[in-house]
């Protein structure tokens, strides 16, 4: 998908993810000043986004370029944006400050999305944050990594990708930088970052790892397909989990209550509870 400059201005009576990996659901998109408004035009259902917030963490000279990139993205993807997060920001703020050379971030706790400069990885962690939501057990996690259609589709073609002489994609560290970001592998990294590599394929129509998505991973591709849908079917409160985030402390009650019923040592819990706490995708 090609990005151009477009007027801060503009009206599209039909705004639709249209490639040849999939077809969505055309929208009404309007953007006056900075107030971007949709409107789905099968199911009726309205968005809006502020831009002055949802960029507010972004600085003068990189702010108009990310605007220019927001307006070229289709109304399916604004909607999903507008649901998922409430601020986009640059790499290195959602991401360790021990490693740099990231090309995008997402962090569910501080509920950013990071890339200043590029349509496919700002889509790219989008999927991250479409992925996390919370479940029945109150607990934020990737239903990438809890779905056993999409976990059994990408064990089965990771395999046979391995077993056709290929390596699965792992973080190369040099200088404390990440030397080998964009890789053509990278959606075989996990089921998280294969989850937001066909989210942007499937709503741009490109990604990093496209090539080798399409080739070794149809099955997959498929099932998150369909797990869009299921996220798209969600409550928005189940699907913005940074709104539900848990305090601290009422995850120690928990933990303290989850003793009576588990029989681990408390240090154990502890640090699972910690772990979960914790987790942020990082690309």
């Amino acid at each position: 998908m090609e990005v151009s400059p477009i007027n801060l201005y503009f009206r599209s009576e039909v705004s639709q993810v249209k490639n040849e990996h999939y077809a969505g659901v055309p929208y009404y998109v309007e953007l006056e000043d900075s107030f971007m408004r949709g409107t789905n035009s099968h199911t009726g259902r309205n968005f809006d986004i502020n831009l002055d917030e949802l960029l507010e963490l972004v600085d003068a000279k990189n702010k108009p370029g990310l605007k220019t990139i927001l307006t070229g993205l289709s109304g399916e993807v604004l909607e999903d944006l507008s649901i998922e997060t409430t601020h986009i920001t640059h790499a290195k703020d959602t991401v360790s400050d021990i490693i740099s050379g990231t090309a995008g971030g997402y962090h569910p706790q501080k509920d950013r999305l990071g890339t200043i400069s590029n349509h496919k990885i700002l889509v790219h962690e989008l999927g991250h944050a479409l992925d996390n939501i919370r479940f029945d057990d109150g607990m934020r996690d990737s239903l990438s990594t809890r779905d056993e259609k999409f976990k059994a589709a990408f064990k089965q073609e990771v395999e046979a990708y391995e077993a056709a002489g290929n390596s699965r994609y792992k973080v190369i560290i040099k200088d404390r930088r990440i030397a080998n970001i964009q890789n053509a592998n990278y959606c075989t990294r996990s089921e998280q970052e294969m989850f937001a590599e066909c989210y942007s394929l499937l709503m741009t129509g490109d990604c990093a790892s496209k090539n080798v998505l399409l080739r070794y991973f149809p099955k997959t591709l498929e099932q998150a397909q369909n797990l869009i849908g299921q996220i798209r079917a969600m409550p928005d409160e189940k699907r913005h989990i940074h709104n539900r985030m848990q305090s601290g402390l009422d995850r120690v009650y928990k933990f303290i209550d989850s003793l009576k019923e588990k029989e681990k040592p408390v240090e154990v819990r502890a640090a699972e509870i910690c772990a979960c706490v914790a987790t942020t995708n990082m690309r």
